[in-house]
């Protein structure tokens, strides 16, 4: 998942902790969830830690949310039309406050955020 974040975007620093959302999956024999592109493995309130690696115009390495709710049950839309057997979700998480994070749009129509550091909810 490639984030646009155009020409002038500069990082941000959270100044307090910031809601957002993501799409999760379950992992191959339901032992537990992961991210659905990079297919990495995540835990119920874990805090996850990344680069962010910026390509040109683009978020290539980061960890990517949504803005908000609306954004997030397309996606999760997109996930059920198309990948079946993963039983994918929508969950709240926080990118923590001190966090460098972008903003940006996802497939030119969805708000995101793309983070270094995310943490997910307690309960899934």
């Amino acid at each position: 998942m490639c984030l646009d974040v155009g020409y002038e975007s500069k990082a941000k620093v959270a100044e307090e902790d910031i809601k957002c959302y993501k799409v999760i999956i379950k992992k191959y024999g339901n032992t537990g969830w992961m991210t659905p592109f990079m297919c990495i493995p995540i835990k119920e309130g874990e805090v996850c830690k990344s680069e962010i690696v910026v390509d040109r115009f683009e978020i290539a390495v980061a960890l990517h949310s949504f803005t908000n709710l609306t954004a997030a049950k397309r996606e999760l839309k997109w996930f059920k039309d198309r990948r079946q057997n993963n039983d994918p979700i929508v969950i709240k998480c926080i990118i923590p406050k001190g966090s460098v994070y972008y903003m940006g749009k996802y497939e030119y129509k969805n708000d995101c955020y793309a983070s270094d550091t995310l943490v997910y909810p307690d309960k899934f």
